[in-house]
């Protein structure tokens, strides 16, 4: 059994367990429930209004990157104690992520949304990476992103509905971290990827 020990091997398998995490909350199990919690009409067609359902998701994608750094130092002191380690996460997510959006979001949008949506993710980083990161902090600096209004404008049920949305993505990350931190491969360098078989 390998040695259970938070290295940068297994900071970085975080990190790209936690960019699917992100892809996936994008992709596969996004539910109008956010939007909704933010305010936002969010039509039933499936093709009404795709440009507004994709800006919105890039935003959201932003969020989930700062909340699953947030997750990852919360879930593990190690990491939180190791800038090193931290940055390890945060850029082996931001990678996977992405690499996995890219066909699916990211490569729909123009360079300026695309410097867009990483200023905003800086942002959440910060909130993560600075004090004791709160999920109102998150939900008013998203809604603030979605309305284009100071984040100190945003009080009340509409906050406390996004900050409910931002402690969901949060727990599951929680709950990826501790899966990754009981796997054996999750230590060892190239886990993650098959290996490939020589002729």
């Amino acid at each position: 059994m390998a040695q259970r020990r938070i290295d940068k091997v297994f900071a970085e398998n975080l990190g790209l367990t936690f960019g699917g995490c992100v892809r996936d909350q994008i992709l596969t199990v996004f539910t109008r429930d956010i939007p909704q919690a933010a305010g936002v009409r969010w039509p039933l067609v499936p093709f009404v209004g795709t440009e507004e359902k994709r800006l919105f998701k890039l935003r959201w994608a932003a969020l989930l990157q700062g909340v699953g750094i947030w997750a990852a130092r919360d879930a593990f002191p190690e990491i939180r104690a190791d800038e090193k380690l931290t940055r390890k996460v945060l850029f082996a997510m931001k990678t996977y992520a992405d690499q996995a959006m890219q066909k699916k979001l990211l490569g729909t949008f123009s360079e300026e949304a695309l410097k867009g949506y990483n200023e905003l993710r800086q942002r959440f980083e910060r909130l993560a990476l600075t004090g004791e990161p709160e999920k109102e902090a998150f939900a008013r600096a998203f809604l603030s992103a979605v309305w284009d209004k100071p984040a100190e404008s945003f009080e009340g049920d509409r906050v406390a509905q996004t900050a409910t949305m931002v402690g969901l993505a949060f727990g599951l990350f929680v709950k990826v971290g501790n899966v990754t931190r009981n796997q054996d491969s999750s230590y060892e360098r190239g886990s993650l990827t098959k290996p490939q078989k020589k002729d």
